[in-house]
């Protein structure tokens, strides 16, 4: 199979395909006050014309930004604004919730229409000088949601450095640790890629047979019995990397012509009719696998304080209590997703009674000592 020139092209233009436009820049900031209660707005933008507004919204009116990005909900929550400049449209949608455990049960990250399965661990811990927050949510993983699972690009290291960018010592160092130069590193980062090709193309034709398979009663006069079609497919896989080339836009008919070819039969042609209820499921099944991977959805999370600890976050000192992250659809197929945020609020009164104990317990001394004389 000729190799497509890289994983993201391929899933930009298969959510291209399903979307008259795709929404972007999708984020989520939440706000946590001292009290528990919390308030979260969710913000992302479009392509809209004068004339799509007037269609959508109505001349002279207003309304959010369509299409809503599928990977978020914003059902529950109530529309803030709009800013528009030019043909961009960006949405605004905030609500407040009386407690960490509201927010969550009303989480709006989704894939295909369903939320992300998530626990999310809050904790507000007292002292006499400081109050420590925490606020820590673990994504189940969707690796389970994919034919092939991820793992067969490679160990862990290469799968986690491809679609999480860490860690890069395995690619950018020799077995001893050593720096290597660009040529090298790049000749791995093309292996790796490959590989990440293979494992795409390998999705969607398991996609195909994996649902050949389970309507494989419907099919008339088979070439060969349900186990040895399944059985089949790596063999077929060769045959079809050797005589086609992955293109969006033929992708049905190559694959159709590799069936006829690989079983000499046309037994299979039920399901590439255009319209019909197995090319349909197809389709939908291989849409989902790129929605997964498409997910990118940038999230904020403010405490009182300072942030202090976190994981999997990032952070400016200049930003009170304000760490930033990523959910993505690369994290999610390699394992389950946790981050936290930590931050501490110091308590003014309490250095100061400290200090006044600390003076009046060395003012007692001095007086003590001079009683005494």
């Amino acid at each position: 199979m000729k190799k497509i020139n890289s994983i993201f092209i391929l899933i930009l233009a298969l959510i291209a395909i399903t979307s008259c436009d795709k929404a972007r820049n999708v984020n989520v900031n939440t706000v946590i006050n001292e009290d528990g209660t919390c308030t979260r707005e969710v913000s992302y933008e479009t392509t809209m014309t004068q004339e799509n507004r007037d269609i959508n919204w109505g001349k002279g009116k207003t309304g959010h930004a369509l299409p809503v990005p599928e990977n978020i909900d914003v059902e529950s929550m109530t529309f803030s604004h709009n800013e528009i400049k030019g043909d961009t449209v960006k949405s605004v949608f905030t609500q407040k919730y009386a407690s960490v455990e509201e927010m969550h049960n009303k989480s709006p990250f989704m894939l295909d229409g369903k939320p992300l399965k998530s626990k999310v661990e809050y904790k507000k811990e007292n002292s006499f000088f400081y109050t420590t927050y925490t606020y820590a949510e673990t994504f189940e993983s969707l690796k389970d949601e994919l034919p092939i699972p991820v793992d067969s690009i490679g160990n862990k290291d290469i799968v986690q450095y491809w679609f999480r960018g860490y860690p890069d010592i395995n690619i950018m160092c020799d077995e001893h640790g050593n720096s290597l130069p660009g040529s090298e590193v790049a000749v791995r980062i093309q292996e790796i890629e490959e590989k990440v090709d293979k494992w795409v193309d390998n999705n969607i034709i398991t996609v195909y047979f994996n649902t050949m398979a389970q309507y494989y009663d419907s099919i008339q006069n088979p070439p060969v019995t349900k186990d040895e079609f399944l059985a089949s497919r790596k063999d077929f896989i060769k045959y079809f990397e050797k005589n086609f080339e992955v293109k969006l836009d033929t992708l049905d008919t190559d694959i159709r012509l590799c069936f006829d070819g690989y079983y000499k039969s046309n037994a299979y042609d039920i399901f590439f009719d255009d319209g019909c209820k197995y090319n349909k499921e197809i389709d939908e099944k291989i849409i989902k696998l790129f929605k997964i991977l498409d997910i990118d959805i940038r999230h904020t999370v403010t405490m009182p304080g300072k942030v202090c600890a976190g994981n999997r976050i990032r952070f400016n000192y200049d930003e009170d209590g304000t760490g930033h992250f990523t959910i993505s659809g690369g994290d999610l197929i390699t394992g389950d997703m946790y981050y936290s945020i930590s931050t501490r609020q110091y308590h003014p009164w309490a250095f100061v009674l400290t200090g006044l104990v600390i003076l009046i317990a060395v003012c007692s001394i001095i007086y003590g000592k001079k009683m005494k004389k």
